[in-house]
């Protein structure tokens, strides 16, 4: 057994970091729409959470969420994809575990005519196979955190409820 140096702190809350969203991603330049046999691999939520929640995106942000990003690697942690929007501008947003496919977060907005759009409600999962200590806290610090680091999000998206 060799000895090994204590990790620091802020080697430790990097590590941890790495650990629940892998390397940092970047602003997709195309928006990711899993085809037929990636979205067998995207697993909805088996038992979902949610509360109506209230944040804005500009266009920007709102064309970053609506690109998501795809699998590219095994250092990518989340895949994040969405849906178009129906006659009345709602879409979803869903942010899955790359490795296991399970959607742990996803959020509904409301699309403006001038391409930004508001977070109209944010949904988790719950089931204990599938994630721990999920609470809507944790849900939205993860949603921010995922479009932040995985997505390339620079602006603040909201603010935390």
């Amino acid at each position: 057994m060799t000895d090994q140096p204590e990790l620091t702190e802020p080697e430790r809350a990097a590590l941890s970091h790495w650990s629940s969203y892998g390397r940092p991603g970047e602003a997709a330049a195309e928006r990711w729409v899993p085809d037929e046999s990636e979205r067998r691999r995207l697993l909805p939520m088996q038992r979902p959470a949610g509360t109506p929640l209230a944040a804005d995106f500009d266009p920007v942000q709102t064309a970053l969420l609506r690109r998501g990003v795809g699998w590219r690697e095994m250092e990518d942690k989340w895949v994040v994809w969405s849906d178009d929007p129906d006659a009345d501008g709602r879409f979803a947003v869903h942010l899955n575990r790359s490795w296991t496919g399970f959607e742990i977060v996803g959020a509904e907005l409301q699309l403006d005519p001038d391409g930004s759009s508001r977070l109209t409600r944010l949904v988790w999962e719950t089931d204990p196979d599938r994630v721990r200590d999920m609470d809507q806290p944790t849900a939205w610090g993860t949603f921010v955190e995922v479009c932040r680091w995985s997505l390339g999000m620079t602006a603040s998206a909201g603010s935390a409820p």
